[in-house]
């Protein structure tokens, strides 16, 4: 886990070496009115101008940054300086909010690592474990759906490090319960509190590098999403492993969320206060933070493209991520601890595909964002089709011979479906952090919006988040039937079906994109 990290740290420091220092008075401009409408906080005064006034921002910014540099200031970043000087750079956001997004994982895995020990120790139905995973994707949809309405309220601090507080107790309570009932209620809320944290550092780090760069850098950063995976999948299973038990393991994790809320409460700090210039710019931004209204959103070209595309795949990965562990118990015939274990394969080549969608976007493609996602996400469903064929004959060997082993010692067909699973895990998490990140920030620059504090950005994201979510609820509560009804096999074909939809359905925004550039191609 800590060369995933060091890594991860070392390419965002390339990227970021690799920009060309820009002038002093051109650094503010450039990245002036991409920022976040709801972050008041943490935008600085520069960014809470629009494009209109762009010129008359330039010559303050560069007054303000030659007398600075005059000083011996250090360069600001436009995105908000962290607490401390040092923590300016935007290097330094990134590797914060990267592991910090790593915690938040802890509050979603637990369940399914523990899946098979609630079946053995409280005879729960698999259909009552259903019934959580969708309690907490309701409440998780029901805030991204309501972000620009809890930003217009609460500022990007309070709703992030509350986020991390307030779900890492839910995730805590979850311990104390007995019931479904129970699970669901305390479940929800750790859902419905960890909302808004993916689509507001998203936009942060969105915003923290220029254009050219954004694909390979969020794709990079998306990776904190499956890096998550992996260390809550491993962290519960050696909970497991250690004899504390299924509590054991929503109190160990509920404790590691609940902790990052001061850390990223200092971190999103600004680090010094406002002048009244800003002041009243920050009360004019925060004033559009309720930004334009649900149906506007999905007017907009490419918004529902992307939305309902990003639907199936997110509806895909949660599927695999909430029930691998029990595929590989029951289907693979691992034990609890180690299927936990071996699942958490799925999230490392997730890790790997991330990273490669990002450089394949800015390299090979020039930015096409939407272009990369449609194609991956057409290739991850052959996989699942590859994967599926896999599965059922596996099965069907390990009917015939239920004590049967490998060579190794490890079950019938665990080799296969192992590399099956991490070669779905790496195609999937293209489309996954494109249209789930910084799709959403493109589609506004593609329509002309989004540039001036007028809430497109955060509205945007959390309507295609938001959506997404919704698919995820519903499937939640058919996969326990789908399983029973197809059969595990039959469940991965299925899904493979999706994410050739999701393929189909990403065309309007890929079309949009491509018109995009070819108006910026001719007017160069």
């Amino acid at each position: 886990m800590l060369r995933v990290l060091v890594l991860v740290f070392l390419l965002a420091s390339r990227s970021d070496a690799a920009l060309p220092s820009p002038p002093a008075h051109g650094l503010a401009a450039q990245r002036t009115g991409r920022g976040l409408a709801v972050i008041d906080g943490v935008l600085d005064e520069g960014r809470a101008c629009n494009r209109v006034g762009e010129r008359v921002c330039e010559r303050k910014s560069k007054s303000r940054r030659l007398s600075k540099r005059a000083d011996g200031g250090a360069r600001v970043s436009s995105i908000g300086a962290l607490k401390g000087g040092a923590a300016r750079s935007p290097r330094l956001l990134f590797l914060v909010t990267y592991v910090g997004y790593i915690a938040i994982y802890f509050a979603r895995k637990p369940l399914s690592v523990v899946k098979p020990v609630l079946e053995e120790e409280l005879g729960l139905r698999r259909e009552s474990l259903g019934l959580v995973d969708t309690a907490l994707m309701a409440a998780y949809s029901a805030g991204q759906l309501l972000l620009p309405k809890l930003g217009a309220v609460l500022t990007p601090r309070q709703l992030v490090a509350g986020g991390f507080l307030v779900s890492g107790l839910g995730t805590a309570l979850v311990a104390l319960c007995a019931t479904p009932l129970g699970m669901s209620a305390a479940s929800a809320l750790a859902g419905f509190a960890a909302a808004p944290v993916n689509p507001l550092l998203v936009l942060a780090i969105s915003d923290a590098f220029p254009a050219p760069q954004r694909a390979s850098i969020v794709g990079l950063w998306q990776t904190s999403a499956q890096v998550g995976g992996i260390a809550a999948n491993n962290g519960a299973s050696l909970v497991l492993a250690r004899g504390l038990g299924w509590r054991g393991v929503f109190a160990c994790s509920g404790l590691i969320v609940g902790l990052f809320a001061p850390v990223m409460l200092a971190a999103l700090k600004p680090a010094a206060p406002s002048s009244p210039a800003t002041t009243g710019g920050a009360t004019e931004a925060k004033s559009k933070a309720a930004g334009p209204g649900s149906l506007e959103v999905l007017r907009l070209p490419g918004v529902l493209s992307a939305a309902l595309s990003y639907a199936l795949v997110k509806c895909a990965r949660y599927t695999l991520m909430n029930w691998l562990p029990l595929f590989f118990r029951s289907q693979v015939g691992l034990r609890a601890a180690q299927a936990g274990s071996v699942a958490s394969l799925f999230d490392l080549g997730g890790v790997l595909g991330g990273v490669s969608a990002g450089m394949v976007t800015d390299t090979l493609l020039g930015g096409r964002m939407c272009a990369t996602s449609a194609l991956m996400a057409a290739l991850c469903s052959l996989c699942f089709g590859a994967w599926a064929l896999i599965a059922s004959a596996a099965s069907k060997a390990a009917s015939k011979a239920a004590a049967g082993a490998t060579a190794g010692g490890a079950p019938v067909g665990v080799a296969l479906n192992v590399a099956a699973c991490a070669l779905t895990g790496l195609f999937i998490a293209g489309p996954d952090g494109i249209l789930g990140g910084a799709a959403s920030k493109n589609i506004c620059e593609y329509n002309g919006v989004g540039v001036s504090g007028d809430g497109w950005g955060p509205a945007v994201a959390g309507m295609v988040n938001g959506l997404a979510s919704v698919s995820v609820i519903l499937m939640s509560a058919l996969t326990s039937k789908l399983v029973g009804l197809l059969g595990w096999p039959g469940l991965l074909l299925l899904l493979g079906g999706m994410l050739a939809a999701a393929a189909a359905l990403a065309v309007p925004a890929v079309n949009l994109e491509r018109a995009h550039f070819a108006a910026k191609k001719k007017s160069e």
